[in-house]
């Protein structure tokens, strides 16, 4: 076949042995294969680059200005003026695709009387805490995620060495690209500037948050990458990291189409891991039929 597939990973690996997050990779894929699995797994290669323990450094070294539970925790905005801004977009992307009502916000808030909008810290935390009292929703996850998608976008040495660990798994031949969550993010920047993808012909993004507005925006004017012959992206429209598709309303690239596929069902507790995405037939057998093409 001539292909090989390159899964990226999100965050939150730090710590993990990286061919045990392979392999559980692989075993979801294979369970969503069903009876093709082994006749086809046997026929390609599949790496999995890990920079876990590359990203969980650069947080740890940036955690005096940016702490783990800022959000959550903080009596005032964060001196990051430039994170400040972030988390708040990311606020009011949660507040509009969870649907919340100002009754959700006002009850976090107590007795404090302040002006809605994202200009003010004390309703971007409201809006954090009123998430986390949602079925499936952690703050702190959210959080958390936030600060290291808005490190990887925003911090050019970390972008750099995680780009450069996946860049170094493309190889020659032809290459089928999986992101999950902020691998969708890293996988796209590679794909945008990056002369080592240009033998990647199909992307697959999981779980994606490049729709959120803030992540979005970082990449404009946004484009379709000109080597892609597909770009399918899948997600659980519980997910609260997938917060928007990847279509005109949300994500209105030139230059190509991106097929979003929104009828998977998660069953991991959050709807957003991996295991419970890979597992799902319909994604899985889409991922063989491009390697196969």
């Amino acid at each position: 076949m001539g292909k090989s597939i390159v899964f990226i990973h999100g965050r939150s690996q730090q710590g993990k042995v990286p061919d045990e997050i392979r392999n559980e990779w692989i075993n979801a894929f294979r369970t969503g294969l069903g009876r093709q699995a082994d006749e086809f797994l046997s026929t390609i290669n599949i790496a999995l680059p890990f920079y876990g323990d590359i990203l969980d450094g650069f947080t740890r070294q940036m955690e005096a200005d940016l702490p783990a539970d800022v959000i959550l925790r903080g009596t005032s905005a964060t001196s990051d003026i430039e994170f400040q801004e972030y988390a708040a977009a990311v606020a009011d992307g949660l507040r509009r695709s969870l649907a919340m009502t100002d009754a959700q916000i006002d009850a976090e808030l107590g007795d404090a009387v302040i002006e809605r909008g994202p200009q003010n810290w004390g309703w971007v935390q409201a809006i954090f805490k009123a998430a986390d009292r949602l079925p499936g929703l952690s703050a702190h996850a959210i959080e958390r995620a936030t600060r290291d998608v808005y490190l990887y976008l925003t911090r050019t040495k970390v972008r750099k060495a995680i780009n450069s660990v996946v860049e170094d798994a493309l190889g020659d031949g032809s290459v089928v690209l999986v992101g999950h969550s902020l691998g969708s993010v890293v996988g796209y920047d590679i794909l945008l500037n990056s002369p080592k993808a240009a033998n990647v012909v199909h992307y697959v993004t999981i779980g994606s948050p490049l729709a959120v507005g803030p992540i979005m925006r970082s990449f404009k004017p946004l484009r379709y990458p000109e080597q892609l012959r597909s770009w399918y992206n899948a997600f659980d429209d519980r997910d609260v990291v997938a917060l928007n598709a990847l279509d005109n309303g949300y994500f209105p690239v030139s230059g190509g189409r991106i097929n979003n596929q929104n009828n998977i069902r998660n069953r991991t507790d959050n709807a957003h891991g991996i295991s419970g995405y890979l597992c799902d037939p319909t994604l899985a057998n889409h991922l063989r039929q491009i390697v196969e093409t």
